[in-house]
């Protein structure tokens, strides 16, 4: 039996990396906010005037039965 366990997404901001592109696996460690592990990157923002790069992340665990 082969099945997906629980999906996470998160929405973090970060310093502007131009090296961050969509479909790469990064991993967060921010444990003030529970975001610990390594995400897959769905989409990313940088709006005009601002200082942070906005990265919307995935996470599907294995599951455990």
């Amino acid at each position: 039996f082969n099945s997906l366990g629980l999906a996470n997404t998160a929405t973090i901001g970060i310093v502007p990396h131009p090296g961050i592109a969509l479909g790469d696996v990064i991993r967060i460690n921010s444990p003030e906010t529970n975001v610990v592990g390594r995400f897959y990157v769905r989409g990313y923002t940088l709006p005009d005037g601002q200082s942070q790069q906005i990265l919307t992340c995935f996470r599907q665990t294995d599951n455990p039965n």
